[in-house]
């Protein structure tokens, strides 16, 4: 996992959005994580959203461009992420 002040939080409004994973936008931190607090309106909701996004962030080093989906491995990287802070893996 990158260091806390590579990465940038937002909260956004946005109620299309549960929550959102970028690398290196260009901007002043290499990543950023997008929660909505208009679909995360209780803080274990916000918790796991996060827990999903920083599951697409310390996936990308590793394996490229898959970080972007879904898939066996990303869902092996939620269970143990899950595992970890002490989450149910199938809600990440």
């Amino acid at each position: 996992m990158p260091l806390p002040d590579e990465i940038e939080f937002i909260i956004t409004t946005d109620p299309e959005l549960m929550g959102s994973y970028q690398l290196d936008t260009g901007g002043d931190f290499e990543h950023t994580i997008i929660v909505s607090s208009a679909r995360c309106g209780h803080a274990y909701t916000a918790l796991t959203t996060l827990a999903h996004e920083a599951c697409h962030m310390s996936f990308h080093k590793q394996k490229g461009d898959k970080w972007l989906h879904h898939g066996v491995e990303f869902r092996r990287r939620c269970k143990m992420i899950a595992n970890e802070w002490g989450f149910d893996g199938l809600e990440l």
